[in-house]
């Protein structure tokens, strides 16, 4: 391919300049100090960015940071805050000398463009099937791992990686596309998607009664549950939605009968997480996390075995604020996925207490 570079001399583009660069978290720093006009940083754009970096899934572009031609920031803010958080560097075209003056400015022309969505991506770059019904249903297991209604702000590379983790069950999920009202929604394929695993032939049973209304009885389980989510389930929160299908689910595996909803416990979910808790805990690793306390408290008892309460294990931790968060705690051990089991030691002993959605540690933090 023949490329004709344009002669910029005596235009307002004459001392524009491009280089690739690796740009370390101290960089990234002084370089956000001249970000003196910008819009508003968007925290689910960053925590999206700054998991891809932890995970090593961020990937060298022809977009990067730009600077105008009296060193100002135009570009770039929410990438190098994510350096900054990632705590490694980065690799970056950077691109300096923008023109200030004119009519119309540089910015009035950046990230105006149409997004690619997720799904764009999976199906155009990754050649996936149904990429758009993939990613609902892989951000609904995350958000069953994480126990939250939705993920963070999701990356290809995350839903690339959930996708891994359960391949076989989504690809079952898809071979029986659910399409009654209610029925159809992310949320219940997601928690199919984690039941399939376990319960290969009952999960058959279930996704075809659902479906069609088939062979329910009054007191069936499922019958309470089609009902509920062909009317009310259709305006709940969808970690409302995955709990009350897997309570209900469950119920009919175990044979048992119902004479009321079970929509506000999560006793099927904490059995299931007991019964992925590999998965779940990796699935919360990909999103820089760890599973939430009860469900650390359910699968507690299969936890790897690691020693939170050691003088080695403190001596790994004692940067840690007197303030820190799940996320603080993950990036200090070899294995993050287990901080979920370490929160849980160090609160049986009282050395920490719950502080808004971070922990304190308490005066009794490191006494055994």
């Amino acid at each position: 391919m023949n490329i004709t570079p344009l002669d910029l001399t005596g235009t307002p583009f004459a001392d524009v300049r491009f280089a690739l660069c690796t740009i370390t978290p101290v960089q990234a720093a002084e370089y956000l100090k001249r970000n003196t006009k910008n819009r508003k940083v968007k925290p689910n754009t960053v925590e999206a960015y700054t998991t891809d970096i932890r995970n090593n899934a961020w990937l060298l572009t022809h977009q990067g940071i730009a600077f105008d031609a009296t060193g100002r920031l135009i570009d770039g803010q929410h990438r190098l805050i994510a350096i900054v958080n990632a705590k490694r560097p980065v690799n970056m075209l950077i691109t300096t000398g923008w023109p200030v003056g004119g009519k119309n400015k540089t910015m009035d022309a950046v990230d105006r463009g149409c997004q690619r969505t997720i799904a764009d991506q999976l199906g155009l770059q990754h050649d996936m099937v149904d990429a758009k019904r993939v990613t609902h249903i892989a951000n609904g297991i995350a958000s069953i791992c994480l126990g939250v209604n939705r993920p963070q702000k999701a990356t290809t590379a995350s839903v690339i990686e959930v996708c891994g983790l359960f391949k076989s069950e989504i690809a079952w999920i898809l071979a029986r596309p659910l399409k009654t009202q209610g029925i159809k929604q992310a949320s219940v394929a997601a928690a199919l998607a984690m039941l399939v695993q376990h319960y290969p032939k009952q999960a058959e049973i279930i996704i075809q009664r659902l479906e069609t209304g088939a062979g329910l009885s009054q007191s069936d389980p499922l019958l309470l549950l089609r009902n509920w989510l062909m009317s009310d389930g259709m305006r709940e929160y969808p970690v409302t939605v995955r709990n009350t299908v897997l309570n209900h689910c469950l119920e009919f595996i175990d044979g048992r009968t119902m004479k009321r909803l079970d929509n506000d416990t999560n006793t099927g979910l904490l059995r299931i997480a007991k019964l992925s808790e590999d998965r779940v805990r990796k699935v919360c690793a990909i999103y820089g996390g760890t599973p939430p306390v009860e469900i650390a408290e359910a699968i507690a008892e299969a936890a790897p075995t690691c020693k939170p309460l050691s003088a080695a294990a403190l001596e790994k931790v004692k940067t840690l604020g007197r303030v820190f968060s799940n996320r603080d705690l993950s990036a200090r051990l070899d294995d993050g996925a287990n901080a979920g089991h370490w929160l849980l030691n160090w609160r049986n002993y009282g050395w920490i207490e719950p502080c808004g959605l971070e922990w304190k540690k308490t005066d009794k933090f490191g006494q055994l």
